[in-house]
């Protein structure tokens, strides 16, 4: 329940920078799942280690 909390926060809070970096349509959204999935990871593997 948390994960899928913590995404949906990020996914609407990255939202609205949309419109601004509308011209790096295809590359930005491949970065911001990298960098959000690597966070996730990041976060549990602290948890469970």
């Amino acid at each position: 329940m948390a994960f899928c909390t913590k995404i949906e926060v990020a996914m609407i809070g990255s939202e609205p920078m949309a419109p601004d970096i509308s011209q790096e349509e295809t590359s930005t959204p491949v970065v911001a799942q990298i960098l959000i999935s690597m966070v996730f990871l990041s976060d549990f593997w602290y948890l469970f280690k």
